[in-house]
C-alpha cells in the first residue's frame, strides 16, 4: 500500500462533509455487569426485557402516530448503552423526551436502573467509501454522554441549552434537581388526577421490599433515590390521599417543576 504525503492529508482533511443536525439521548444500563452474568445463568433474561420495553414504547408510539412523528427515530443498543436519536425539526425533540420517558418508567418497572444523557449537535453516521465500515461521529452524542457521566443515581439529565427548542408541553416532561434538569419519568406511573393510588403503592413497595433486601450500598442509594422521588411526585399531585404514602417517605430531596 502507497502512503500519503502531507500535501495530500492536507487536501483530504478539508473534504467537506454534510452533518446532520440531531437530539441524542445517551442511556447507559445501571448494574448490567451483574444482569449479564445472571443472564448467562439463564437465571435473568435481559433480551427479553429489554425487548418488551421497547415493544412498550413502540406500542405507545403508534397510538400517539397522529399527534407524534416518529418516522426518522434512530435506535442502537449495543451491550450495556442505548442510543436514541432524531433530526432536529419541529416536534422531534417532544418525541424524544416522550420516549426516554416511557422507557425510564418501563425499566423501573422491571428492575432495571438506567441513566443519561439528553443534548443536541452536529451528527454523522455513514459507511466509509473503500472498506466500507461504519462511521459514527457525534457532537450530540458526545454531550449526552458527558451529561450520562455525571447522572449518579437513575436520571437522565437534559442539557439546559434544549429549552429554547422547548415547546410548552416539553416542559412537562422535565423538572429540575438542585442545578440539574432531569426528566420526569414519575408520571408515566402516577396519575395526575390520582386515579391509580393502589397501583403506585404496589409499585413503590415492590421497590421498598428490593431495597430492604439489597446489600449493595451503591444499589440501596439508587432504590432509595427512586422511592424518594416517587414520594414526592405522589404527594406533588396534590390527588392522592399522602396517610397511605408515609412509611415510604425517608429523605426529602430538591425536586421543582418548571415554570411554562
Amino acid at each position: 500500500m502507497i502512503g500519503k504525503t502531507k500535501e495530500e492529508w492536507e487536501i483530504i482533511d478539508k473534504k467537506p462533509y454534510e452533518f446532520e443536525e440531531v437530539y441524542c439521548a445517551f442511556i447507559d444500563i445501571l448494574g448490567y455487569k451483574n444482569k449479564a452474568e445472571l443472564f448467562f445463568k439463564n437465571e435473568y433474561n435481559l433480551i427479553e426485557r429489554l425487548d418488551f420495553i421497547f415493544e412498550v414504547v413502540n406500542f405507545i408510539n403508534t397510538m400517539t402516530s397522529s399527534l407524534i412523528d416518529k418516522s426518522e427515530k434512530k435506535v442502537q443498543v449495543f451491550s450495556d448503552s442505548i442510543i436514541i436519536t432524531y433530526p432536529v425539526k419541529e416536534g422531534s425533540l417532544s418525541s424524544l423526551l416522550h420516549d426516554i420517558n416511557v422507557i425510564s418508567a418501563q425499566c423501573s418497572m422491571h428492575d432495571l436502573f438506567i441513566r443519561g444523557g439528553l443534548s443536541k449537535g452536529k451528527h454523522i453516521f455513514t459507511n466509509t467509501r473503500k472498506s466500507n465500515f461504519s462511521f459514527l461521529a457525534s457532537e450530540a452524542l458526545q454531550k449526552a454522554y458527558q451529561l450520562e457521566q455525571k447522572a449518579k443515581m437513575p436520571k437522565i439529565l437534559i442539557d439546559r441549552e434544549l429549552f429554547q427548542d422547548f415547546t410548552k408541553i416539553d416542559f412537562l416532561y422535565v423538572i429540575k434537581e438542585n442545578d440539574d434538569y432531569i426528566s420526569h419519568f414519575a408520571t408515566q406511573l402516577i396519575n395526575r388526577d390520582g386515579n391509580n393510588e393502589s397501583d403506585v403503592i404496589a409499585e413503590m413497595t415492590d421497590i421498598q421490599n428490593r431495597l430492604l433486601k439489597e446489600e449493595d450500598i451503591s444499589v440501596k442509594e439508587k432504590y432509595q433515590w427512586i422511592l424518594d422521588y416517587y414520594y414526592w411526585t405522589v404527594k406533588n399531585t396534590n390527588a392522592f390521599n399522602m396517610n397511605n404514602f408515609s412509611h415510604f417517605r425517608i429523605n426529602i430531596l430538591n425536586f421543582q417543576e418548571l415554570e411554562l
